[in-house]
């Protein structure tokens, strides 16, 4: 009898360390299930976010023009004149001035890259790792110029601000995106 009740008792304890491992495997389990339902929820959060952005961006594609702000860059708000950013005989203002002289000969608004090749055609060493970034970023504080994308740098006077017209047009009842 003995031997029956050993082996019971042998019986129940492994019974026991098998309970007590599947319950470890199903709360590990129920752990990874939760996150995997975080991250859902955050997926789809995000999906939504993109759905309602692309509501809004075919609803302002469809009216043939850009969102207000997309599509064109604020100007630079210096008036023109003296440009006191930068120091008299510095490698700046002569980059400067000699992107000043090519778009002053130019007919039209010059990218970046034609920009640079011409301003170190006429002898003037653009320095840095990136010269077209450092170009933009000289002719980005000078109150004389601006980037009007998609066309180019030009000069401040030389186009009535779109964006302006762009913004009163959105408050108006038939642009696109306020029409029922």
């Amino acid at each position: 009898m003995d031997a029956v009740l050993a082996k019971a008792k042998a019986h129940i304890a492994d019974l026991l360390r098998k309970k007590s491992e599947l319950e470890r495997r199903i709360e590990r389990t129920e752990s990874i299930l939760t996150k995997r339902k975080e991250q859902q929820e955050k997926l789809d959060r995000e999906l939504q976010h993109l759905l309602s952005f692309e509501e809004v961006y075919n609803m302002f594609a469809e009216g043939g023009g850009h969102l207000p702000g997309h599509g064109f860059r604020n100007r630079n708000k210096k008036t023109p004149g003296p440009n006191t950013a930068f120091l008299p005989g510095s490698n700046s203002e002569k980059i400067e001035a000699a992107a000043i002289a090519v778009l002053a000969e130019s007919a039209e608004p010059l990218q970046i890259a034609k920009l640079l090749e011409l301003v170190q055609a006429r002898g003037v060493h653009v320095n840095g790792k990136r010269p077209r970034t450092v170009l933009a970023a000289v002719l980005s504080r000078s109150g004389k110029v601006y980037y009007h994308h998609p066309f180019g740098w030009q000069f401040v006077t030389e186009v009535a601000h779109p964006i302006e017209d762009e913004y009163a047009r959105a408050n108006t009842p038939d642009y696109p995106c306020n029409a029922e």
